[in-house]
């Protein structure tokens, strides 16, 4: 069953952007998903990872770029999809799936890589694809 709810966002790559539209996202996902304040959470946490990684890691410093963020629902899943005009992904893919290894001293963590660790855990059918110097990410969060 697909929900007609589709919800599409634009907002600037900023991080005071990215904050102000986590705020229409947390009430546009309660009305998604009403029943579930878990799935809720969990794209809310994921969607936040990604649209800063955007900020962060996709436009140069002071670069005026966009991001659209869609949200609707299909069998009791929230659908995500982010695209973004932003650099290409290192290797046009995904950043590696493994956990970075925390058995080392304190001060030789790695500074990345948890968040794409996260987002991994808490979302399935996970893609991304780059068109047309645009990149897009397409992932489900299920419930439960």
């Amino acid at each position: 069953m697909i929900d007609a709810r589709v919800q599409t966002l634009s907002l600037k790559a900023t991080p005071d952007a990215v904050t102000q539209t986590m705020r229409q996202v947390r009430a546009l996902l309660v009305t998604l998903h009403p029943d579930n304040a878990g799935v809720c959470m969990n794209a809310e946490l994921v969607l936040a990872e990604i649209l800063n990684n955007i900020v962060e890691h996709g436009y140069a410093p002071g670069a005026l770029g966009e991001i659209e963020i869609q949200l609707s629902m299909k069998d009791n899943c929230i659908l995500m999809r982010t695209c973004d005009g932003g650099c290409a992904m290192p290797g046009l893919s995904l950043p590696d799936p493994d956990q970075p290894d925390l058995d080392v001293d304190l001060s030789d963590l790695p500074e990345g890589g948890f968040g794409w660790f996260m987002i991994r855990a808490l979302a399935r059918n996970l893609s991304y694809e780059r068109k047309a110097d645009r990149n897009r990410i397409c992932l489900e969060i299920p419930p439960g």
